[in-house]
């Protein structure tokens, strides 16, 4: 196992898949792609990527006040994640594109989508477990992190960025908080 800051290397799958684990616990599969010395382009990119997390944690991040949003769900200090509909969940499952990468759980846009009807009701017990406990399951916290080219010299690392692939289902539970939060 390699430890790097920010993130810590598991394993890897090939030549240009590495699992590693970032700082906060979230597992994610790097992939390398079209580099002719995929085993050192890894360790230049994941240094990359994990020297800006390193950089932003010690900034401390911007200070977000969640009551400038909203003050309705409010009750003294804590926020009330209300439980959703199945309703609102087969809305969701509807309105997924299609043309979404497809995470770790391997499960595609167009099967949630073809198949709302079929699995509202099991993804809307997942979700509303998920919301009353506080608690996201595992395997939706796993994402597969992908470089992604800017602009400039290719053979530069500061010209790519990370992008997280995480599972439909987790975007579709960071949807439902977002839009509470935005009520």
């Amino acid at each position: 196992m390699v430890q790097h800051v920010g993130f810590t290397i598991i394993d890897s799958y090939t030549n240009e898949e590495v699992i590693a684990r970032c700082c906060f616990g979230l597992e994610c599969i790097m992939y390398i792609t079209n580099l002719l010395d995929a085993d050192l382009h890894r360790k230049r990119f994941n240094e990359s990527f994990t020297g800006a997390v390193s950089r932003l944690l010690d900034t401390g991040g911007p200070s977000v006040n969640v009551r400038q949003f909203s003050s309705r769900k409010f009750t003294s200090e804590h926020f009330i994640l209300q439980a959703i509909s199945e309703g609102f969940m087969l809305k969701q499952l509807r309105d997924l594109k299609v043309k979404k990468a497809t995470g770790l759980d391997g499960i595609p846009a167009r099967f949630l989508r073809d198949n709302g009807a079929v699995i509202a009701l099991t993804v809307t017990f997942l979700v509303n477990l998920s919301l009353s406990t506080g608690s996201v399951p595992k395997e939706w916290k796993k994402a597969r992190i992908v470089p992604l080219y800017k602009s400039g010299g290719q053979e530069n690392m500061d010209n790519y960025r990370p992008i997280s692939i995480l599972p439909l289902l987790s975007k579709i539970l960071e949807k439902v908080v977002n839009f509470q939060l935005q009520q």
